[in-house]
């Protein structure tokens, strides 16, 4: 619900500037907008200026009793700067108030623009400049666009949630077009190896070949020969078979998965003829045949190698 509201401010903002102006906007569909009177800015009101990396806050509780606080980041340090109300001026959505600092050199803040009601529930914002009253301040004010309540809070989340989305959307793509992920049933075997009592079961070998494309996908995590060797993979055009072998560490149960190429000799035989029986030798140090260890538990995979793996 946060976000379905979060989301609307937006939106709802977006639309006034793409209509032609909020005040044209506003006159036209007043059960949407309404101009802020001067009880209407009470509270408390948020926004950001990008260019500055700044949070904008400011509280109106009456004349008497409004602060604006700019809050920034450097580094690893923060600047913080609170300013009281020295004047104000709120007519039919028109809004301009002037704050000053506690330090009488100190130069003032103008906030000037307008104000907006809207039917949402926190849906109120201030379209607004926002400039410092420094005589040696000669650049343009700034545009900033205050909401109604303490919504930056939810930003940190919606980062994350954002982040997690993207993430999704890489690895399905990927996984979609992935050779590896999409191996025909008929060039995979599954075999018991050291599992006592049966072989991988085409959910795990399905899950491990998901964990296996990701991982070549994350190739900036390796170095060296690997990494020369995954972007071989990945650029390879011919179509990989594998082997599941079943791995025991003490009571834990992890899977070799080996993968190869065998289009045939010149005559057209096969190089592994029994590969769906038996773990193939294959003594290639190049990306013709290598293999990597999936651990069932953690869904992740390790050991990466090319060549010959003894079970």
């Amino acid at each position: 619900m946060r976000i379905t509201t979060f989301s609307s401010r937006l939106i709802y903002s977006c639309l006034g500037i793409a209509f032609g102006g909020l005040e044209a906007h506003a006159e036209g569909t007043p059960e949407f907008f309404r101009p802020l009177d001067r009880a209407g800015i009470t509270g408390l009101w948020e926004g950001v200026l990008p260019v500055e990396q700044q949070l904008v806050q400011m509280r109106y509780d009456s004349d008497d009793e409004a602060f604006l606080t700019l809050v920034s980041s450097l580094d690893t340090k923060q600047f913080v700067r609170v300013y009281v109300l020295k004047s104000s001026s709120v007519q039919n959505g028109y809004v301009t108030l002037r704050f000053v600092g506690h330090n009488p050199a100190e130069p003032g803040i103008t906030i000037d623009g307008r104000g907006y009601a809207t039917a949402l529930a926190g849906g109120d914002f201030i379209q607004a400049t926002i400039a410092s009253d420094s005589e040696q301040n000669v650049r343009k004010p700034l545009q900033i666009v205050l909401h109604r309540g303490p919504w930056t809070r939810q930003l940190e989340h919606l980062s994350h949630v954002a982040e997690g989305a993207i993430q999704q959307q890489t690895e399905a793509v990927a996984l979609e077009a992935g050779r590896i992920y999409n191996i025909p049933v008929y060039d995979q075997a599954s075999m018991r190896g050291q599992w006592p009592d049966r072989a991988p079961s085409a959910d795990e070998t399905r899950k491990a070949l998901r964990a296996v494309e990701l991982f070549l996908r994350k190739e900036g995590d390796v170095s060296g020969t690997a990494a020369e060797m995954i972007s071989c993979i990945l650029q390879n055009k011919q179509f990989y078979r594998v082997q599941f072998i079943g791995v025991r560490d003490g009571a834990k149960r992890t899977m070799l998965c080996n993968f190869f190429l065998d289009d045939g000799d010149a005559a057209g035989e096969l190089r592994f003829p029994n590969w769906k029986k038996e773990q193939i030798r294959c003594k290639a140090k190049n990306c013709d045949c290598w293999h990597i260890e999936y651990d069932l538990e953690r869904d992740q995979c390790s050991h990466f190698s090319t060549g010959q793996r003894s079970n």
